[in-house]
């Protein structure tokens, strides 16, 4: 079955600019020493990461040419490396992205953890007052945050989807979904402030849940582009509701 060219056209928006949206993204964006240091970054990673991603697609595209009976396209890379290098460098090559994969979900399960305690269990159960618990409570919550979000992901991983990639770009699109219009928009346009802010979190997260399940009739696009359109709208539309209420609230002087 044949993908719609407008469902790959809007890949431009959720593997394109869509990405500005990403924290793990504009965390790294925003730690630059100066605008020299990211200009040539913007150089070095066009070059290097549009290698590297060439070689991943063409792998995944080509090595069912050499690997006809191939039962999904995840397998295509480890199976190729399998299949034309001897074993010592089929080992060096298929032990670099498992170390990536194992670095980066550990960040991830830390992050989460983080999350949980700081952001909803300390700012909304304790006001935001740090002092009420322990470092033994800290620690034990952390511990037991960790391994419930672990256990989750590994009885998610016992049947995962022929295409690990689906997972990943539902990810992208929440993510960009919440934080795509605050962070760039917020930085960009004077007007913008926390009435925007929350409504595009809320509409965009709303709108991309409903349209990945629902599966309407969009024109064969992704279900970000409706989505990230939704946010913007909420966000202008937030932000100038919101704005009598900032002016409310600044000092006289």
């Amino acid at each position: 079955e044949s993908v719609p060219q407008p469902f790959v056209l809007s890949f431009w928006v959720l593997v394109g600019i869509g990405i500005l949206g990403l924290p793990q993204t504009t965390q790294r964006c925003m730690g630059y020493r100066d605008s020299k240091a990211m200009h040539d970054a913007m150089i070095i990673g066009t070059l290097l990461i549009g290698f590297m991603i060439l070689c991943a697609h063409l792998a995944g595209a080509l090595g069912r040419a050499i690997l006809p009976e191939l039962p999904a396209g995840d397998l295509a890379m480890p199976s190729l490396i399998v299949e034309l290098l001897s074993p010592v460098w089929a080992g060096v090559f298929i032990a670099g992205p498992l170390a990536a994969i194992m670095s980066t979900v550990d960040s991830m399960l830390l992050l989460v953890s983080a999350a949980i305690i700081k952001d909803l269990y300390i700012h909304y159960r304790l006001k935001g007052d740090a002092s009420r618990m322990t470092l033994g409570g800290i620690k034990k919550m952390s511990l037991i945050c960790t391994i419930v979000v672990g256990l989750m992901v590994f009885i998610a991983a016992v049947q995962p989807p022929d295409l690990l990639v689906w997972i990943n770009l539902f990810a992208f699109g929440g993510l960009e979904a919440a934080f795509l219009c605050p962070i760039v928009i917020g930085l960009y346009w004077d007007k913008a402030n926390s009435t925007g802010a929350i409504s595009s979190i809320v509409i965009g997260i709303g709108t991309f849940i409903v349209l990945t399940i629902m599966k309407p009739a969009m024109g064969g696009v992704h279900a970000i582009v409706p989505t990230t359109l939704a946010s913007l709208t909420a966000f202008v539309l937030g932000s100038y509701a919101g704005a009598g209420k900032v002016r409310n609230q600044q000092p006289a002087g």
